[in-house]
């Protein structure tokens, strides 16, 4: 039989996200928004500088943007980001 006291620990343990996990959601949510509905990243969004600029370059060229600039906010976030 489990113990429960572990299998708790294990599922808490599960729920815990890192502050690189929710920034990095928070660039795909708004490079997802900037993608699909051309809306433009908010403060709120907690974006570097630069990814800032590009997600917002990016939902200024929707529905046409380059996919390099896709390319080029991941290099971007991961710069901002290490």
């Amino acid at each position: 039989m489990p113990d429960a006291s572990r299998v708790g620990a294990t599922t808490a343990s599960a729920n815990v996200h890192t502050g690189a996990d929710l920034l990095r959601r928070r660039f795909e949510r708004a490079l997802t928004a900037a993608l699909t509905a051309g809306h433009r990243p908010t403060a709120g969004d907690h974006l570097g500088s630069r990814a800032f600029e590009i997600v917002t370059r990016i939902a200024d060229e929707h529905p046409e943007a380059d996919h390099r600039l896709i390319i080029d906010a991941y290099n971007i976030f991961r710069t901002e980001n290490p």
